[in-house]
């Protein structure tokens, strides 16, 4: 049985500033924020989750560098409540110590939608760049998701999309244009210049680009 919502957040608040830090701990407080994140998607009200969610980032971080997987869950809760502000509190942090690759690319994207709903474009692209860029073995549909939300920011903030750095890895700059075609195609129609064939071109494909 789920613990009702409103007596999650009374416990966040009151055990937080007093537990001491173990694995132990961590993982428990992992637990119970991925049930406290559940209810209050089912019940519509992300914005309930945000303080809870935040209190615990910074508990559970050995310093403001690491990357915890409370992150991307608090950043997500943000998001979707379009709190966009209160997602700054752990954006603006430099981080440089990075666990699983998973947190690091969700990260990353639900951090460039929050730049984009603030429509800070270049902080949003340096996200969307890191999702892209980072070392990867296999393509992830993180990755997708986050190469079309480059192609649409590079545009709208340079009005062209940068070629893959060197660094890149192979299996990005070998298949992510490939799962991104029509993306690849609109910066295309984009760089002819002409309104027209733009307009006629996002029309054709609306479809395509609400899927």
């Amino acid at each position: 049985m789920c613990v009702p919502c409103d007596y999650q957040i009374e416990l966040f608040r009151f055990v937080l500033p007093r537990a001491k830090l173990s694995n132990l701990f961590v993982c428990a407080v992992l637990n119970v924020c991925r049930v406290l994140k559940n209810e209050v998607m089912q019940l519509n009200a992300p914005i309930r989750g945000i303080a809870p969610l935040r209190a615990a980032v910074r508990k559970i971080q050995t310093s403001s560098e690491q990357l915890t997987p409370l992150h991307a869950e608090y950043l997500m809760l943000c998001l979707l409540a379009k709190q966009y502000k209160a997602g700054l509190s752990v954006l603006e942090d430099d981080i440089f110590e990075v666990d699983q690759p998973k947190d690091l690319f969700l990260y990353c994207y639900y951090g460039a939608m929050i730049y984009i709903g603030l429509k800070k474009f270049r902080k949003a692209l340096e996200l969307l760049h890191n999702a892209v860029t980072a070392p990867m073995s296999s393509l992830n549909a993180i990755t997708v998701e986050a190469y079309k939300k480059y192609v649409l920011v590079s545009l709208i903030q340079s009005g062209q999309v940068p070629s893959f750095p060197k660094y890149t890895s192979s299996t990005a700059q070998r298949n992510l244009k490939n799962h991104t075609q029509i993306y690849v195609d609109l910066s295309t129609c984009y760089g002819t210049g002409s309104y027209s064939d733009l307009e006629t071109f996002i029309q054709s494909n609306a479809e395509a680009f609400q899927t």
